[in-house]
């Protein structure tokens, strides 16, 4: 189906914009991605984020020790366990969150510009449908979707 890939390549040209408007905080693709587990999982180990981002045990270590010279990432030992150490967003790091959600909420407004309010206000509605039910389908494990992937 032609309209699924569109989608996906809307947010790639998005994220295109982002990775430009932020190549002087000199933030890679793969970085800004742990940054955004680490936010979202505040006080995460470098295995969960691993596993998490289904990604290389060293390319995590490299990435978390980058991102904590430049000050976007806090790690810290574990007071139950010194053997391992927590993550932390910095307040640096939430920073770069906004920044990144207003850089997409420009390129998104602009997008629609070329709309008619009543096109934008039927297509926001079936975007907030798909958006509901992905989410849904996310959270329960992706079951409907994978039982298709294990048919290809």
């Amino acid at each position: 189906m032609q309209a699924a890939r569109k989608i996906t390549k809307i947010a790639r040209e998005a994220q295109n914009l982002n990775r430009l408007a932020l190549k002087d905080k000199k933030i890679g693709s793969s970085e800004l991605d742990l940054i955004h587990y680490v936010r979202h999982h505040p006080g995460c180990t470098q295995q969960e984020v691993v596993e998490g981002l289904h990604a290389e045990k060293g390319a995590i270590a490299k990435r978390v020790y980058a991102l904590q010279k430049k000050g976007y990432i806090d790690k810290q030992r574990d007071p139950q366990d010194k053997r391992k150490c927590l993550l932390y967003p910095t307040f640096q790091a939430q920073a770069l969150k906004q920044s990144k959600s207003d850089i997409e909420d420009l390129f998104y407004t602009w997008l629609l510009e070329s709309l008619t309010e009543n096109e934008k206000e039927q297509f926001l509605e079936t975007l907030d449908l798909l958006y509901r039910r992905s989410k849904q389908e996310s959270r329960a494990g992706f079951p409907h979707v994978l039982n298709r992937v294990k048919g290809l």
